[in-house]
């Protein structure tokens, strides 16, 4: 169907292109709608007004160029898409502020400073900054009335945390629910508690993420960064609300999360989130993790994982999706009744030299998919997989030794369900996480490799979802079928 959609749009015109062969913006492109510009070398942008008037979404690889002179012509363009556009910096934002219809917008190359001009696209949904360079947001972008996903790792402009004023207004317009934001993936609380003071009076916020930086001589750090997150996952007993929730503490001392405390709720609230995704050096687990009622996704990424810290995990009877990230694992093991309402189980193993986990028999008895993403994986490593009677599918690192290989295609077949084993190669991410994407739901492309030229190479490139992928092969069929997926082939989506 996606074939025929592509020749279908070709045909029409309907979709353009420009490769760095035919180096001329404005060939063909009569009644195109999108427009896609692999600039490998200069492109000379020679489209009449008319033409580029019609384009509505642009998508720009390669060098800048001439190309970015197009911008001023593309007068209804509602998507641009510059994160691999190379050589971009600042004086090549000059007249995109003028695209009053532009919904999103992603920049990458070496943007250093967003303007405060920001503020002409009135209709901005999406900002993705996450391959700039850009430290400090000006509270301009931050207040526009439509943006509702936020991308990057930025704190706000420091003049704008010393203005009272505008710090006074930025909170009215949170509090009286004239922002749509529901992204922050994320911001930075290295220059104080002002941003985290902001997170209550966002009403419609659903995803955020926090790199936590604590400033020394700040004896409330961990008390505004407590109440912020209180603020966020608070919610009235009768309601179920989706939250997603990321904390990068990776700069911070050891076990600086454990020192987050909440507050006990009222009886006609509770502490909620559907996601936690928690990264640092752990020495054990958050006690607020034990008090967030109804949690479905957690990923835990730490340096060493234990015993400790696995049983601890072990009263979330919600708990649908667990993802562990470490260098080596210490005494692992998921006892008898552990995990009844897991449905997929990760580890990410770094050292190749780790011991990795054990599974007792009757452990996770509703565990649908199982990813050992270790390099350093052997054979079956003592892992029995024949009685977690519901498995459909185990994904194991793609780099491991063609007799591991085997081994798992032989337990597989070996099991009541027959699951698929799935090669996993190397995940390139922007954020993680993931998320990731602007973390939206996964999507999955599955298809056959084929020779394809350079014209719908080019188009297959045209994208509006994260960059970042990875590649799936099932193993044990006459023709490997290639998965391309924004995470692990049947991971949900994380908060990032």
């Amino acid at each position: 169907m996606h074939e025929f959609l592509l020749n279908k749009s070709l045909a029409q015109r309907f979709i353009g292109t420009s490769l760095h062969d035919h180096p001329r913006v404005g060939i063909n492109t009569s009644n195109a709608r999108h427009l896609s510009v692999d600039a490998a070398k200069q492109t000379e942008c020679v489209a009449s007004d008319e033409e580029l008037s019609r384009v509505r979404s642009l998508t720009i690889f390669g060098d800048a160029g001439d190309t970015i002179s197009c911008l001023r012509k593309c007068k209804l363009l509602r998507v641009l898409d510059l994160q691999e556009c190379n050589g971009l910096n600042d004086d090549h934002l000059k007249h995109m502020y003028e695209l009053w219809h532009l919904k999103y917008l992603s920049l990458g190359g070496y943007i250093n400073e967003l303007p405060r001009s920001i503020q002409g696209l009135h209709c901005l949904e999406t900002l993705d900054l996450r391959r700039t360079e850009i430290k400090f947001l000006p509270i301009e972008a931050i207040m526009l009335p439509h943006l509702a996903h936020l991308f990057g790792k930025f704190m706000l402009h420091k003049d704008d945390l010393k203005n009272a004023k505008k710090m006074s207004k930025l909170q009215k317009f949170f509090s009286s629910n004239k922002s749509n934001l529901k992204t922050l993936a994320g911001f930075i609380t290295e220059e104080g508690k002002e941003f985290l003071q902001l997170i209550g009076h966002m009403k419609k916020l659903r995803k955020v993420k926090i790199w936590c930086k604590h400033v020394e001589g700040s004896s409330n750090y961990i008390a505004d960064l407590s109440k912020a997150i209180q603020e966020f996952t608070k919610t009235p007993i009768d309601m179920d609300r989706v939250r997603f929730l990321s904390l990068d503490s990776e700069e911070c001392s050891e076990n600086f999360l454990s020192s987050i405390h909440l507050e006990p709720c009222s009886e006609d609230y509770k502490y909620t989130l559907k996601s936690l995704k928690l990264h640092g050096n752990l020495l054990q687990l958050p006690l607020f993790v034990t008090l967030l009622s109804g949690l479905i996704e957690l990923c835990i990424s730490s340096a060493t994982l234990t015993q400790e810290h696995l049983s601890a995990l072990t009263n979330l009877n919600s708990l649908l999706y667990l993802k562990l990230v470490a260098d080596k694992l210490e005494n692992f093991e998921i006892k008898l009744g552990a995990f009844l309402s897991l449905r997929r189980l990760c580890f990410v193993v770094k050292n190749a030299a780790s011991a990795l986990p054990k599974f007792e028999q009757g452990a996770m008895p509703n565990l649908v998919s199982l990813q050992l993403l270790c390099q350093g994986l052997v054979g079956l490593s003592g892992i029995e997989i024949r009685h977690l009677k519901h498995l459909k599918e185990v994904t194991i690192d793609s780099r491991v030794t063609a007799q591991t290989r085997q081994d798992w295609e032989q337990a597989a077949k070996n099991h009541p369900n027959r699951p698929r084993v799935l090669l996993l190669g190397e995940v390139h991410s922007v954020e993680s996480e993931e998320p990731g994407r602007p973390m939206e739901k996964r999507r999955i492309c599955v298809g056959q490799a084929s020779s394809e030229d350079e014209r719908d190479s080019s188009l297959k490139r045209m994208r509006l979802s994260d960059p970042s992928s990875s590649r799936l092969q099932v193993i044990g069929h006459p023709h490997p079928v290639v998965v391309t997926a924004t995470e692990a082939a049947s991971q949900p989506s994380m908060a990032n």
